[in-house]
């Protein structure tokens, strides 16, 4: 199976009804031990082949395990380990749906950011994520990168922002998350911009913003490639 025809294929393999012989091909084709060096050399746009690969894993094990076939939208609470008397919204999972990162209003004012992890199919009780990254001012409507490495979100009326919300990145490091970055001109407008959301590779970036040269109040962004804040710049989707 050529790389050319690995996304065709992962497509067909979120189908109700994947054949076996369909999972065999694409499996064999992942645990190629030459693959990174065939996407190097095929798709040099994929700025990372190993994370590539580890995501592709992961949507095929998704894949086979959760057919779509008899899905019933059924939705349930999470439970009190996550739930509580304040506002929690905003929920972010990694792509292996082992952690849950999320906006908790405490107090009714002020907004950080929690994290529960999965636990033989219960969630842990959620806790301030750790590092640098939660403030006495708000941080909200975050997204967490698939590998778990990255989280982009809003932050408003902060000393170093360009309009009234910016969007914000914080790496994972052995001490937590790091201090906020915002991430600049390129991205950010005098104006209004949240709801980021980074494709499962990291170099697509989506969000909202109210900047001027919309087409109403509110529009759709994209910037691309995203890669460690090297931007292009901005267009409206």
């Amino acid at each position: 199976m050529a790389l050319s025809e690995f996304g065709a294929a992962a497509i067909m393999a979120l189908q109700s009804e994947p054949s076996e012989k369909l999972f065999a091909g694409i499996e064999k084709l992942l645990n190629d031990d030459d693959l990174t060096g065939k996407i190097k050399e095929n798709a040099g746009s994929i700025a990372d082949p190993e994370a590539a690969i580890k995501i592709a894993q992961e949507v095929m094990k998704l894949a086979k395990n959760n057919s779509i076939k008899n899905y019933v939208f059924a939705p349930q609470n999470v439970g009190p380990n996550v739930n509580t008397t304040e506002s929690e919204y905003f929920p972010s999972l990694t792509i292996d749906a082992k952690e849950l990162i999320f906006t908790r209003r405490l107090k009714g004012v002020n907004e950080d950011f929690y994290y529960s992890k999965s636990n033989g199919g219960q969630w842990d009780p959620a806790k301030p994520i750790e590092g640098d990254i939660n403030t006495p001012m708000s941080e909200a409507a975050q997204n967490i990168s698939s590998d778990g490495q990255w989280l982009v979100f809003t932050g408003c009326y902060r000393p170093d922002g360009m309009g009234g919300c910016d969007l914000y990145i914080s790496y994972k490091t052995e001490n937590g998350w790091s201090e906020a970055i915002n991430l600049g001109g390129n991205i950010n407008s005098d104006q209004w911009e949240s709801q980021p959301c980074l494709s499962p590779d990291k170099r697509d970036l989506y969000f909202a913003s109210k900047r001027n040269g919309g087409y109403g109040g509110s529009d759709i962004y994209g910037s691309v490639p995203y890669t460690h804040l090297t931007l292009t710049t901005i267009h409206p989707v």
